[in-house]
This record gives C-alpha cells, structure tokens and sequence, in this order.
C-alpha cells in the first residue's frame, strides 16, 4: 500500500457491516496510524461511542466520521459505497489487475502535476464511461495543483478525490470539489 511516502504490506482495521431486511452494507475503519495519527482502537471508541450516543456532538476524527458517513448512520437516506481495485501510476498501468472493477483508487501526488494530469487524461482514453475513479494524493498537492488538476481533466467519472491537499484547512476554497 503506497502512502505518505511508504509502501506498507498490511493495513489494518476494522471492516463494519450494517444490516437491514434488504441489504448489508459495509465500510472500512481502517487509519493509517502514522499518517492519520490516530490509533485504529481509538476509532473504534469513537464509533461505538457514535452508535450508543448518536445525537451526541463528540469531535471525532475524520476517519470515524467517514465510516459513519458511509453507513448513513447519521441519516435515514442509503448509500453504497463500491469496494475498489488500487492502482499505482508509478509500478502499473491499467492491466488486467485492475481491468473488471467497477471503482479504481488512483495513487496520485507522487510526481510533478502535470504529470498526474497527463496520465489521468490518457487513462480516461482506455477505460469505460461507466468506470468509476478515487484519486487519493496522500495529502501531497498543493491548492495550486487541485486547482490545476480540476481545470484540466474530466471530473465525471471521479467520485471523489481523498487527502488532496497539503493544508486540510484549504478545503473550504473546494466546497464544489467531492473530497472524502
């Protein structure tokens, strides 16, 4: 797993399952302790503290609060989030062990800008319309990158971009922009 400038043979976490009389729902409770700073455990005091308390106005961390989100815990409206292939510019292009997703995660943020730009806009031109796309920079582009990189390629087919900037505080200049 490349993130934050590593490459990790194992992550762990918690994988959380909702269920209802149609359908099972599942999310991931998975930080990456040294990079999200905060321990898997303490995620999982934050959940279960949501489940028993949840009109409770607790801070929690934005992974909790993702998990939470995904789940629709918070809300009676359902959503399903697709489980995704990962794939890393810099060790694959897209082959055949990323060919029969329906959702990619793209590692991006590891070169020069216009480097990401160039490979994703050369990637759209190989994959399906009907393919959904995660970017997920590991908090390496700057607000002038997304910016860069939002005028310059199709948004359509992502879903959302994770960890984008350098500066979370920045997010408020993106509030058009899904960012998870």
């Amino acid at each position: 797993l490349p993130a934050a400038g590593e490459q990790r043979p194992i992550r762990k976490g918690y994988l959380i399952a909702r269920s209802s009389d149609k359908q099972t729902q599942y999310c991931e409770l998975a930080p990456l302790e040294h990079f999200h700073h905060i321990r898997r455990q303490d995620c999982l005091d934050e959940f279960i503290d949501f489940i028993n308390n949840p009109n409770s106005l607790t801070e929690r961390h934005s992974v909790t609060q993702f998990a939470i989100d995904t789940l629709a815990l918070h809300s009676t409206q359902q959503r399903i989030i697709s489980i995704n292939a990962l794939m890393d510019p810099l060790q694959q292009t897209y082959n055949d062990s990323v060919k029969g997703w329906n959702c990619i995660k793209i590692k991006l943020g590891r070169q020069p800008i216009d480097k990401d730009i160039q490979f994703f806009n050369a990637l759209l031109e190989k994959i399906p319309q009907q393919l959904r796309l995660r970017i997920d920079t590991n908090q390496r582009w700057s607000v002038d990158d997304f910016h860069q990189f939002i005028e310059s390629v199709p948004l359509k087919q992502i879903d959302y971009f994770e960890d984008p900037l350098t500066d979370p505080k920045q997010y408020i200049n993106f509030n058009n922009v899904p960012i998870a």
